[in-house]
C-alpha cells in the first residue's frame, strides 16, 4: 500500500481526502485536484504492481479508453500518468450510493424507478456498442448514483448514473461476427459473454 494520508499529494496536484477502497492492483483515494478545483477519485497502481507489465496494460488501456468514450452515462476521465513512479489515472467523483447499495438497504426498486434505469443503462450500454466497446462487468456495484440537490441519496433518474469504465475491453473480431443476429447478450453472474449485431439498446436490466 502506498499509505496515504489526509492532505498527502498524488501527482503534485491532488490531495487526498480519504481511502475509498481498491482491489488486486489499484488503490482509490477520494482527492481534491487543486487545479481543477474539483473532487476526483484517483486509482493509484500498488506500490508492488507498478513494475508489473500486466498491471501497466491495463490501466493504460482504461486510460485509452475513457479518452474516447464520451457519454453522460459513463464516468469520465480527467488526467493519468501511466509512466511515471505512481501511475494513476483520475476518474469523476460522485457522492451517490451503488445501486447495490440501495438494493441491500431497501430492497427491489418500484418500477418507475426500473423503467429510469432501464433506459440510463440501455443508453449506455448502446453508446459502448457504437464504439465497438463491451463492458465485460455490469453488476449493481458498478452502477454509481448522484446525490439529490438537498443531500439526500438519489434515486434511478435520467442523466443520474454512471457506469464504472475499468472493465470495458475493445470488442473481439469473433464478437462482432457472430452468426445469430437475435442473440442481442448472454449473462452469467453479472458478465457479458457474448454480444450480438443488434442494438445493446434492447437490453433489459
Amino acid at each position: 500500500s502506498w499509505d496515504l494520508h489526509r492532505g498527502d499529494l498524488i501527482a503534485q496536484r491532488c490531495e487526498v481526502v480519504r481511502l475509498l477502497g481498491g482491489g488486486r492492483a489499484y488503490e482509490a483515494y477520494e482527492a481534491f485536484d487543486v487545479q481543477m478545483l474539483a473532487t476526483v477519485v484517483v486509482k493509484v497502481l500498488r506500490p508492488d504492481v507498478v513494475g508489473d507489465s500486466g498491471a501497466l496494460r491495463g490501466l493504460r488501456r482504461e486510460v485509452e479508453m475513457l479518452g474516447r468514450l464520451n457519454h453522460p452515462i459513463v464516468v469520465r476521465g480527467f488526467h493519468a500518468d501511466t509512466g511515471g513512479a505512481q501511475p494513476y489515472v483520475a476518474l469523476e467523483y460522485l457522492p451517490g450510493p451503488r445501486l447495490s447499495t440501495l438494493l441491500r438497504k431497501h430492497g427491489p426498486l418500484a418500477t418507475e424507478q426500473l423503467v429510469a434505469l432501464a433506459v440510463d443503462l440501455s443508453s449506455a450500454l448502446h453508446y459502448l456498442h457504437a464504439c465497438e466497446v463491451v463492458h465485460l462487468d455490469v453488476k449493481p456495484s458498478n452502477i454509481l448514483f448522484r446525490q439529490k440537490p438537498d443531500g439526500t441519496q438519489g434515486e434511478a433518474s435520467s442523466a443520474a448514473l454512471r457506469l464504472k469504465v475499468g472493465s470495458l475491453l475493445p470488442k473481439a473480431p469473433d464478437e462482432q461476427k457472430l452468426a445469430d443476429p437475435k442473440a442481442v447478450l448472454s449473462l452469467k453472474d453479472g458478465q457479458i459473454l457474448k454480444v450480438g449485431k443488434r442494438r445493446i439498446c434492447k437490453l433489459t436490466v
